[in-house]
């Protein structure tokens, strides 16, 4: 994908993109992650959260997915909290406690 911002536009920048399994959610986060931002992508279903993680970290970019339904307000709470805490080393795991800070 080629878009209007320099490839470093959203360096240093998360951005956490609901359903970014499929479709309309993939594609935002596929454009966040060629600007430079780190991604978290969450979505109801695994399977395409894996696809497109390894898609993305295929493509270069910094990726965290996470399942996760936002009709539920405490997994809500645990998704943003997940995204902002612990040790970067696990951040590849999907559905694990993947987790590196968000920063300012």
């Amino acid at each position: 994908m080629s878009g209007a911002l320099a490839s470093d536009a959203n360096r240093g920048k998360v951005a956490l993109i609901t359903g970014g399994g499929t479709g309309i959610g993939r594609a935002p986060a596929t454009a966040f992650a060629e600007t430079g931002a780190r991604v978290v992508i969450c979505g109801r279903r695994q399977d395409p959260l894996s696809d497109a993680l390894a898609q993305l970290e295929q493509d270069g970019a910094e990726c965290l997915a996470l399942p996760c339904d936002v009709r539920e307000p405490d997994r809500v709470r645990a998704l943003v909290d997940a995204a902002r805490g612990a040790p970067a080393g696990h951040r590849r795991s999907v559905g694990a406690p993947a987790r590196w800070p968000l920063g300012p």
